[in-house]
């Protein structure tokens, strides 16, 4: 199960080390209400590396 806190620290590591993520599906949704609805089994990211 994942939370709100999960979905912060995996986007402020992310950040870190300079990778772009963006969320999508139920927890991209969460974001843009900004608040968790519902309990959430995964999490949906898009991920585009620049060559």
């Amino acid at each position: 199960m994942m939370n709100e806190n999960d979905v912060i620290d995996l986007l402020k590591k992310a950040g870190q080390i300079g990778v772009d993520i963006w969320l999508d599906g139920d927890w991209g949704v969460d974001t843009l209400i900004e608040r968790q609805t519902r309990p959430h089994n995964n999490i949906d990211i898009l991920c585009v590396a620049a060559l």
